[in-house]
């Protein structure tokens, strides 16, 4: 590129044009966390417990390569000449996030509320327990970039301007928006060598959409077979409502399939059955 007979005119705006690339390691970024956390458990006389958990949190930093659990990520920032204008939300933020664990022992068998005179069929029916455990939090911020990035001067990125007025968000169910979960009519393309006002991680968009939960359940049953012989029945479900959990849509405006969800992450309702004997 240097000494050629044409430089793009790209090269010729940086401080130093006589160079093809300079890279640079630093290590002067920063983060805030800051959270409220509520923990609420309770034991029952009757065999039941539950364990629930609630945070709200907001979480920043200036990072431009934080990667999510979900896949979502900004491989640098926009102006590498301000390093400051890329502090804003972590792609990691989750306001929201709430727990439940619970056990119970079924009231059924001998000693228990029901069927307590069961003779020989209380081996089948007692003992019984039955746990669950399920989750809800917020998705992750999305990172909204264009593809057609002609403004750039050795920065990894584009990202759009936001249109006034218009909503970034599309109506409806999140099962009628998997084809256009996000409005492209919301963001319009910057041009030459001019940086867009679409934040690093946007708050308004997110994803998985619009945010996952999940219920998993399991009943044991220990029998004593004879003297420190005991045989244990786990009959575990994973996803027990069968939902689907969404993947990032594709955020890169300009692209034919910008806005779409086009695959999701986890699997179907797995039902698994096990046994075990200890001796």
């Amino acid at each position: 590129m240097i000494g050629q007979q044409t430089v793009p005119y790209s090269q010729l705006l940086l401080p130093f044009p006589q160079f093809a690339s300079v890279n640079v390691i630093t290590t002067d970024s920063a983060s805030s966390y800051n959270s409220l956390a509520a923990r609420v458990e309770r034991r029952f006389s009757n065999g039941l417990t539950f364990l629930s958990t609630y945070t709200w949190s907001r979480n920043l930093d200036g990072s431009y390569e934080t990667s999510s659990p979900s896949g979502g990520s900004n491989s640098g920032p926009q102006n590498i000449y301000d390093l400051k204008s890329e502090w804003g939300r972590s792609f990691i933020d989750v306001p929201n996030r709430f727990t439940l664990a619970g056990s119970y022992v079924l009231p059924f068998g001998r000693g228990k509320r029901f069927l307590s005179d069961a003779g020989r069929w209380n081996h089948a029916i007692g003992d019984w327990q039955l746990s669950a455990v399920t989750y809800y939090e917020n998705g992750f911020p999305l990172d909204i970039t264009q593809n057609n990035q002609n403004g750039l001067v050795g920065a990894a990125v584009q990202r759009p301007n936001i249109n006034p007025d218009t909503s970034q968000k599309t109506s409806g169910s999140l099962y009628t928006r998997v084809n256009g979960y996000i409005n492209r009519n919301a963001f319009s393309a910057v041009g030459e060598f001019q940086f867009g006002n679409e934040p690093k991680a946007d708050t308004t968009l997110r994803g998985p959409a619009p945010g996952t939960g999940n219920w998993d359940a399991t009943l044991i049953k220990t029998v004593a077979i004879k003297d420190r012989v005991n045989f244990a029945f786990r009959a575990e479900v994973q996803n027990i409502l069968n939902h689907p959990w969404f993947a990032l849509p594709n955020t890169t405006l300009g692209s034919s399939t910008f806005g779409q969800i086009t695959s999701d992450y986890n699997t179907p309702r797995q039902i698994q059955l096990g046994g075990r004997i200890a001796f």
